[in-house]
């Protein structure tokens, strides 16, 4: 989840926002969400702020069609085993940093090994 003050909407928590953003962008509900981690990709260059939620319980739901947004309409969901995630990430094949620090950090609280 993105920066919070274009994310979320008023009145609305952090959890939340990642909750409607699954939602939205995948169609899926989770039971459970858990705040892994929080940081600034780029400090020099933006103020951005990525929030990185685990979500868990994750079960198909309703997909919120039109609140999705023109970039995510051509986006398709697939389920990855972790570890096939984390290995990508190892050897450079994923390089985006939400997804390489989201897999780093649950790895290490998981005790993950490659």
């Amino acid at each position: 989840m993105g920066d919070p003050r274009w994310c979320a909407r008023k009145g609305e928590t952090l959890e939340d926002c990642a909750r409607r953003e699954l939602s939205e962008e995948t169609g899926f509900v989770a039971s459970n969400l858990e705040h892994l981690f929080t940081f600034h990709p780029s400090n020099a260059a933006s103020d951005q702020v990525i929030h990185l939620y685990l979500a868990s319980g994750v079960t198909p739901g309703k997909p919120l069609s039109s609140a999705r947004e023109p970039v995510e309409e051509s986006m398709r969901v697939e389920l990855v085993p972790f570890q096939s995630v984390f290995q990508r990430v190892l050897s450079n094949e994923i390089k985006d940093a939400a997804t390489v620090v989201a897999a780093l950090i649950y790895a290490q609280r998981r005790n993950v090994k490659p």
